[in-house]
């Protein structure tokens, strides 16, 4: 048996080993158990999640709130097809749905803990400075 790989770090796979899984059709990847902890990685040059803007697109870098509205949620969702390219909600087979949605309450809340984390580092900072001053 083994470990799951720590939240937010980078998945123990060798690139030869990611090359061969994005070769792989899907129905052989569709072999999900229930037990075994799985990971998904979601990585996108076009969408910063944590500012929850859009990126490096002509269209400048809004926010996700000035495109979709305020308090609407992104959702992702994987499915695959019974019938190749065939997108009719009959064919479509369900893996997983994701719901974001941005609040502006607890983004106001992380953003007074970093400010006071900021300050608290900056104290630290600037007593050890002072420390190597006196020495």
């Amino acid at each position: 048996e083994t470990n799951p790989p720590m939240l937010g770090g980078q998945l123990p796979e060798t690139d030869a080993e990611r090359i061969k899984r994005r070769a792989t059709k899907p129905e052989l990847l569709a072999q999900f158990l229930p037990g075994p902890t799985y990971s998904f990685a979601f990585y996108s040059s076009f969408l910063d999640l944590c500012s929850w803007r859009v990126s490096g697109m002509p269209i400048g870098s809004p926010s996700l709130n000035s495109l979709f509205g305020p308090g609407q949620p992104v959702d992702i969702i994987v499915y695959d097809c019974q019938k190749q390219n065939d997108h009719q909600e009959e064919q479509k087979r369900y893996w997983l749905r994701f719901r974001l949605r941005w609040d502006d309450e607890l983004d106001k809340k992380a953003q007074e803990i970093i400010a006071d984390r900021q300050k608290v580092l900056a104290q630290k900072a600037l007593r050890r400075k002072q420390r190597k001053q006196r020495k």
